[in-house]
């Protein structure tokens, strides 16, 4: 998704660095289809954890949210697909008594890795 939004523009700005995407695993706990569109609504902890994910994610970012408690004692092994996950720290996200754990996921030699290295460089990192 990121791939694609990055070569859209409009007005010359990339959607890329406008979207936030959260994920959370888990089942819907109901759903019926929209008055207006008819499109599928989706309702239930895991939606809503997802939105709150993605509110704690930057612009243009894909952050992965998960319950901290279900972590301990994991080891994260990197992505193989050519992705890789940023641990971002552990917080509390408002309704939710669990703290989750958030990732960045991001594609190797992605814009995001360019715009850090281009901040390392300046830096002098």
């Amino acid at each position: 998704m990121q791939e694609l939004l990055e070569k859209e523009k409009v007005c010359e700005i990339s959607l890329v660095e406008k979207v936030k995407i959260g994920v959370h695993e888990g089942v819907f706990e109901s759903m019926w289809p929209n008055p207006v569109t008819g499109k599928a609504e989706y309702l239930g902890r895991a939606v809503h954890c997802s939105t709150l994910v993605a509110a704690n994610a930057a612009p243009g970012c894909v952050y992965l949210g998960k319950e901290a408690d279900e972590l301990d004692g994991v080891f994260m092994q990197p992505i193989s697909n050519g992705f890789m996950l940023d641990f971002m720290g552990r917080k509390a996200l408002k309704d939710i008594p669990e703290e989750f754990s958030l990732f960045k996921c991001h594609a190797c030699d992605s814009w995001y890795d360019k715009v850090l290295d281009n901040r390392r460089a300046w830096k002098g990192y």
